[in-house]
């Protein structure tokens, strides 16, 4: 429940959702709909608690605070859901999987049956000659190529968009200083 001894005349993140099930009742029953998958909403409950669990949000009015924030879930939630689930599988790439590179594929007729077109992407029936060219990086290339692409937080830029939603938190706690008496 709102503390009403708070310095601020708005609840915080924790007065507004007590638990997990709290959110996850207010997700599911959102007009949004549900643009995550509940086990990732369960995460995202979390993570904003661990960063706005004390912050006060900027309205007065929380039902269309809710709103707003339910909102950034429906707008960037998913982005950030399937870039989640593509780190994920890149954390799990093997070694010899990262060193795998591109293939080429050279195909060549001569006097094909029926008339070659530049209209259409579809391959001849019959071919004369392939040249095809394998590429394989090196293990460094291969580490320097997945620490490129493992460097962004997804999270924190995510969770970064919710920030105007609550208002800075003031330490406000006295400074006290102990000092020696001759």
């Amino acid at each position: 429940m709102f503390n009403s001894h708070s310095i601020y005349d708005t609840p915080k993140f924790s007065d507004i959702w007590e638990d997990e099930s709290a959110f996850m009742t207010d997700y599911a029953q959102s007009q949004m709909g549900q643009p995550i998958k509940g086990e990732t909403a369960r995460i995202l409950y979390y993570l904003l608690y661990s960063r706005y669990g004390n912050s006060p949000i900027v309205q007065t009015d929380v039902e269309q605070w809710k709103i707003k924030l339910f909102s950034k879930i429906y707008s960037f939630g998913p982005t950030w859901e399937k870039k989640m689930s593509i780190q994920e599988t890149l954390r799990g790439l093997s070694d010899d999987e990262l060193m795998l590179g591109a293939k080429s594929i050279h195909n060549h007729a001569n006097n094909p049956p029926g008339e070659p077109t530049t209209a259409s992407l579809g391959e001849l029936p019959q071919i004369d000659d392939q040249s095809v060219s394998t590429y394989k990086r090196s293990k460094v290339d291969a580490m320097e190529n997945l620490w490129g692409l493992l460097a962004t937080d997804v999270t924190e830029s995510f969770l970064d968009r919710f920030s105007q939603l609550f208002m800075p938190v003031l330490n406000l706690r006295p400074i006290l200083f102990e000092s020696e008496e001759d």
